[in-house]
């Protein structure tokens, strides 16, 4: 006998369990993370290795800077993520991309990135997690581009 219960909750309400410590915040998942890392393969060519390698250190360096930003990002951020309802305006997600990517780009190393790959793949996670905060968009329902 299936004993599972659905509860639906406003976004008031979720948000507020959050906040008290009764449900956690989410990383990306793991459809997310890749997700991201094949938008970003398809704009990014690292010299010298095949594409599956490739896809292997954008894949990776995609779950380092979740790791990371999981910790700078207010609750509220990170679960704009997923909401399509709610969202930030053109102008604070063009403020927000350009202080988190030189944020991160000082406090994130990703080692076995050079330079030049490393800001450009913390440049383009973050473009496509703060354009999936916009209002109206939603990280796996809206595609932004790298």
């Amino acid at each position: 006998m299936d004993r599972t219960v659905t509860i639906t909750l406003t976004k008031q309400q979720y948000e507020n369990l959050v906040k008290q410590g009764h449900i956690e915040k989410k990383k990306l998942t793991e459809e997310e993370l890749n997700d991201i890392a094949n938008r970003i393969n398809g704009g990014i060519d690292i010299p010298f290795i095949g594409e599956e390698a490739e896809f292997k250190l954008i894949r990776r360096a995609v779950e380092i800077l979740d790791n990371n930003l999981y910790n700078y990002l207010p609750d509220d951020y990170y679960i704009m993520i997923r909401d399509i309802e709610d969202g930030i305006s053109q102008a604070e997600a063009d403020v927000l991309i350009d202080r988190l990517s030189k944020i991160c780009n000082k406090v994130i190393d990703i080692p076995f990135l050079d330079e030049d790959s490393e800001y450009h793949i913390i440049n383009a996670f973050i473009r496509i997690l703060i354009v999936s905060m916009k209002e109206g968009k939603k990280l796996l329902s809206s595609k932004p581009k790298y």
